[in-house]
């Protein structure tokens, strides 16, 4: 019983968290042009830089890793996905440090109701006490056709 009720509020209390990104106060990444299907993107942050790799093929209902590196001194990762002027239900990952000292999460992308496959990539990273975010605008199953 008591395991039941401390799974509960640990969930609330992460829930309450996610929920709470998007009311933050995040500094801009500065992004260099990319296509983070195709390649590694580099964001600048606070006079670091943070590269963000999906590996491919990425689709709509088929898992895919989102892997994200930097040498600063990043507390917290999170990704979120979103399509521009169309409610989706959230689809916000934690990433995880790894031993080797990169962030990973194992994600998934719904289908579109309306067949759209466009997406906005929204990272947010906390560097010490400051929180930071970057959006990479993207489109799924491009690889397959080119």
């Amino acid at each position: 019983m008591v395991a039941i009720v401390l799974t509960f509020l640990l969930s609330w209390f992460t829930g309450v968290q996610l929920q709470q990104m998007d009311t933050l106060q995040a500094k801009a990444m500065q992004i260099a042009p990319c296509d983070v299907i195709k390649s590694d993107c580099v964001l600048g942050l606070s006079g670091s830089k943070l590269k963000i790799h999906f590996n491919a093929p990425v689709n709509t209902m088929s898992p895919f890793s989102v892997v994200v590196e930097s040498a600063a001194e990043v507390t917290q990762v999170t990704l979120q996905f979103r399509m521009q002027g169309m409610e989706m239900a959230v689809q916000r990952y934690r990433l995880l440090k790894n031993k080797s000292g990169t962030w990973q999460a194992e994600v998934m992308l719904p289908v579109c109701s309306l067949g759209r496959s466009d997406w906005v990539a929204l990272l947010d990273v906390q560097l010490k006490q400051e929180w930071w975010r970057g959006e990479l605008v993207f489109r799924v199953g491009e690889l397959a056709t080119n």
